[in-house]
C-alpha cells in the first residue's frame, strides 16, 4: 500500500456498510473530504485494489494532490497492467504535468489494448502536435475519422495540424466538415480563419472570426486573429481598435508589442502614415517603461513591422528600440549556441556558410540569391540551405541541388534555432530579415561566430546580434554608415549573380485589358510600395499625355486596390482616374511579357523595384527612378549605375514626370533608351565577380 496521510473522519451518517461504495457514493455527490476518507478506509482493507487506487487518485488529483494521485495511478496499472482506464488518466496526468514522453507512452498502451479508445488517440495525437511531429500527428487524426468519421474534434484538429504542415487546402477541407455538421463552432470557425489568412483571403478569414466572436464575445485570442486579418486587409485603423479591445480584457505583452508594429498597408495620406508614426513611438514610450513577458514571440507577437520600410523615413531607431523591446520581454531570444560560446572558429576544413530564409524558392529572396548559394567556391566554402519547406518549385530545387546541405527548418521558433545551432556554422548568412516573423525572431539568437543579412528586405534589423549588413557601393548614400545598427559593408557591383531571364513570347496589349493604341505607363510593384507622394506623379503623366494609360497590379488583397482607388479618386481629376488600369496578377512569363509589352516603366520612389528592376532591363523596357535618400529607394540607381547609363534617374519629382513623358511621347526617345538597355543591361546578369566580393568578405570577417 501507498503511504499517505489520513484525514480526521468526518461526522456523517453510514451509507453503506461497503466502504468503497460509499466512497463512490460520496465522489459523485461532491463531499469530497468525507470520499476520500471513505476511499482511504477502503483502501486501508483492499491496499492491492486497482479499483480504489484509481479512483481515490482521481479524487485527490481533482483536490490538487497530483504527486499522490500519480503515485497511485502508477501503483493501479502496475497490478494491473490491463487497467485501460486507469492508464488513460494516468496519461492525462503525465501530460498535464509536462512529462511529454512518458505520456505518449502511456497513451500508445491504452492504444494498443483499445485500438477503438478515441479519447486516447486524440490525446495521443494533441502530444505529437505539441512535440511538432507532424506526420505522426496526422496519422493519429485520420486513424480517429476511420472510427469516427464526423468527430468535429478530430476533423477540427486535424485541420490545425495540416495548416502546421503546410496543407492548407487539407486544412480547409477539414474546418468546412466540421462546419458542415455545426455552422457555429467557434473552433472551428476561428481555425477556419487562419487556414484562410495562410491563404492570402483575409475577407473571409475576417467573416470567420466575426462569427466566432458572435458565438463568444468575450474570446480574446479569436478577436487577436480579427485584429491580424484587419491589419493585412490594410485597415489599421480597424487593427488597432481590436488590438485594443483586446487588451482591455486582460494584459497580454504580444499584443502590446504588436500594436507598436501596426501600419496602414495603403495609407490614404503623408498624414495618416505620420499619424501612425506617432501613435508607434508613443506605443514604445509606454513599453519601455512597463514589464514585459512573453514565452514565444513567434506566437504570442506572429508579426514584423513590414510596412514600416515603405514610408520614407530613418528607420534606425524605432527598429533598436522594437528590437531590444523583444530582447527584455523574451530574454531566450538572445539563446547562443554552444559552438560560439568558444569565440573561435573550429580550426581547418570549410568555411561552414548556412543561407537563412523563408523564400528560397520561386520568390524575390529565391531569384537573388541562387547564384551565390550556387557560386560559392567549394574548395573554400561549405553550403547550406535552412529552408521553410521541401522543394517544390524549379528554383527552389535548384537551390537545394546547388548546395552542400538542404534542411528544412521544423515548425516552431525553439526547433528551428536548435536546428540551426545543431548545424555548427561559422557564418549565418540571413538573406532577408523583417519580411516575416519566423527569420526576424531567429536572428536575435547568436547561432553562428558571424551573422549577416543584406538587401533582400532592404532596411537595418535593430537586432544585436546581427553583426554586417551586406550593401552595394553603387547604391549607398554618403551618410549611409548612420542608417545602419549592423556594420556596414559596401560592396562592389550588385553583390548578386542573378540568372537573366529568357524573352517571353509576346503577349497582346489586350491580353492584360491594356489598350493598344494608348502608351501604357506601367507600375508593376506590389501597391504597398506606392507612396501617397507619388499619385501626384501619375497625375502629371496623365495630364502630359492624353494618350496615357497608367497599369497597376491589383493588390493581393482585394481591399488593397480599393483602397488604393479611392486615395486615387481623390488625387486625380475624374477623366484621368478613368486611364487607370489595374491589371491581374499574372504567372511569371505572363509578368515578363506585361513588363516587355509597356511603354514605360514607372519605379516606385520611396521603396524602388529591385528583383522586378532586373527583369525590366532583362526585358529592355526603359525604367524611370527616382533615388530615395536609403537604400530602399536606390536599388534601381545601382543598376543603371553599373550600367554606365542613368539617364533616366531622375532628380525630383518634376524630372521624373518629364523623363517619363518623354520617353511616352516621343518614340525615337524611347528606342534610343531602349537601344541603350540592350547593349548595357548583360553586366546586371551572371556576375561572377559579385561571387567573389562576396567570398573575400566572407573569408575577412571569419578570419580565414
Amino acid at each position: 500500500m501507498i503511504a499517505a496521510p489520513m484525514v480526521a473522519p468526518p461526522m456523517v451518517a453510514p451509507m453503506t456498510t461497503d466502504p468503497f461504495q460509499a466512497a463512490k457514493q460520496l465522489h459523485q455527490s461532491g463531499r469530497l473530504t468525507e470520499a476520500e476518507y471513505a476511499y482511504r478506509q477502503a483502501l486501508a482493507a483492499r491496499p492491492d485494489d486497482p479499483g480504489i487506487l484509481h479512483l481515490l487518485a482521481a479524487l485527490l488529483d481533482q483536490r490538487g494532490d497530483g504527486d499522490t494521485a500519480l503515485a497511485l495511478l502508477q501503483r493501479a496499472v502496475e497490478l494491473r497492467p490491463d487497467f485501460i482506464q486507469a492508464r488513460f488518466n494516468l496519461a492525462r496526468l503525465l501530460r498535464r504535468r509536462g512529462a511529454l514522453g512518458e505520456a505518449e507512452a502511456m497513451y500508445r498502451t491504452v492504444v494498443a489494448l483499445a485500438p477503438g479508445h478515441i479519447d486516447a488517440r486524440l490525446e495521443l495525437a494533441g502530444v505529437l502536435l505539441r512535440t511538432l511531429r507532424l506526420r505522426e500527428c496526422i496519422a493519429e487524426y485520420r486513424a480517429v475519422l476511420a472510427l469516427a468519421p464526423d468527430d468535429p474534434r478530430a476533423l477540427n484538429n486535424l485541420g490545425a495540424a495540416l495548416l502546421s504542415a503546410g496543407d492548407r487546402p487539407g486544412a480547409e477541407a477539414a474546418l468546412r466538415q466540421v462546419l458542415a455538421l455545426n455552422p457555429h463552432d467557434r473552433e472551428a470557425l476561428n481555425n477556419l480563419g487562419n487556414v484562410l489568412m495562410e491563404l492570402d483571403r483575409a475577407a473571409e478569414a475576417e467573416a470567420c472570426y466575426r462569427a466566432a466572436l458572435s458565438a463568444a464575445p468575450q474570446d480574446a485570442q479569436v478577436r487577436a486573429n480579427l485584429a491580424n486579418a484587419l491589419e493585412k486587409m490594410g485597415d489599421a485603423a480597424g487593427a488597432q481598435a481590436a488590438y485594443r479591445q483586446c487588451l482591455a480584457q486582460g494584459r497580454n505583452d504580444g499584443l502590446r508589442l504588436r500594436l507598436a508594429m501596426t501600419m496602414p498597408a495603403i495609407p490614404q495620406s503623408v498624414e495618416e502614415i505620420e499619424r501612425c508614426r506617432a501613435d508607434a513611438f508613443a506605443v514604445l514610450d509606454e513599453l519601455e517603461a512597463a514589464p514585459l513577458t512573453i514565452a514565444d514571440p513567434f506566437r504570442e507577437v506572429g508579426s514584423t513591422a513590414f510596412y514600416l520600410a515603405y514610408q520614407g523615413f530613418q528607420d534606425r531607431a524605432y527598429q533598436e528600440r522594437l528590437a531590444r523591446l523583444h530582447a527584455r520581454a523574451c530574454p531566450a531570444l538572445l539563446d547562443r549556441a554552444p559552438h560560439c560560446r568558444l569565440g573561435v572558429r573550429r580550426p581547418g576544413g570549410r568555411i561552414r556558410v548556412g543561407f537563412v530564409s523563408t523564400f528560397l524558392r520561386n520568390h524575390t529572396i529565391g531569384r537573388l540569391n541562387r547564384g551565390l548559394i550556387a557560386g560559392l567556391d567549394r574548395k573554400r566554402f561549405e553550403v547550406t540551405v535552412f529552408a521553410a519547406a521541401p522543394a517544390s518549385d524549379p528554383i527552389a530545387r535548384a537551390i537545394h541541388a546547388s548546395a552542400d546541405h538542404a534542411a528544412i527548418l521544423p515548425a516552431g521558433l525553439d526547433a528551428s534555432r536548435k536546428a540551426i545551432a545543431d548545424a555548427g556554422m561559422d557564418v549565418l548568412y540571413y538573406a532577408d530579415i523583417g519580411m516575416v516573423p519566423l527569420t526576424y525572431f531567429l536572428a536575435f539568437a547568436r547561432l553562428a561566430p558571424v551573422q549577416v543579412t543584406t538587401w533582400g528586405h532592404p532596411l537595418t534589423t535593430g537586432i544585436a546580434n546581427i553583426d554586417h549588413f551586406i550593401s552595394m557601393d553603387l547604391a549607398e548614400p554618403d551618410d549611409a554608415r548612420a542608417h545602419y545598427s549592423e556594420n556596414l559593408a559596401r560592396l562592389p557591383g550588385l553583390t548578386t549573380c542573378y540568372e537573366r531571364p529568357a524573352t517571353p513570347m509576346p503577349r497582346p496589349r489586350a491580353a492584360f485589358g491594356l489598350g493598344e493604341d494608348r502608351t501604357v505607363y506601367l507600375c508593376p510593384q506590389s501597391l504597398f510600395k506606392l507612396h501617397p507622394g507619388f499619385d501626384a506623379i501619375l497625375g502629371q503623366i496623365l495630364a502630359g499625355d492624353p494618350k496615357a494609360e497608367i497599369a497597376l497590379l491589383s493588390g493581393s488583397q482585394p481591399q488593397w486596390t480599393e483602397r488604393l482607388t479611392a486615395r486615387l479618386a481623390r488625387a486625380l481629376p475624374p477623366e484621368a482616374l478613368r486611364r487607370v488600369r489595374f491589371v491581374p496578377r499574372t504567372a511569371p512569363d505572363d509578368f515578363l511579357a506585361l513588363l516587355a509589352s509597356a511603354d514605360v516603366i514607372l519605379d516606385t520612389t520611396v521603396f524602388c523595384g529591385g528583383n522586378t528592376t532586373l527583369e525590366a532591363l532583362a526585358m529592355g523596357t526603359p525604367v524611370v527612378t527616382l533615388p530615395s535618400p536609403y537604400l530602399r529607394g536606390r536599388l534601381t540607381l545601382a543598376m543603371y549605375r553599373r550600367m554606365g547609363f542613368t539617364d533616366l534617374v531622375a532628380k525630383d519629382d518634376a524630372d521624373y514626370a518629364r523623363i517619363a513623358l518623354s520617353l511616352g511621347c516621343d518614340a525615337d526617345r524611347r528606342a534610343a533608351a531602349r537601344a541603350a538597355i540592350r547593349e548595357r543591361a548583360p553586366v546586371l546578369f551572371a556576375d561572377r565577380g559579385a561571387i567573389r566580393a562576396q567570398e573575400e568578405l566572407l573569408l575577412e570577417l571569419v578570419g580565414g
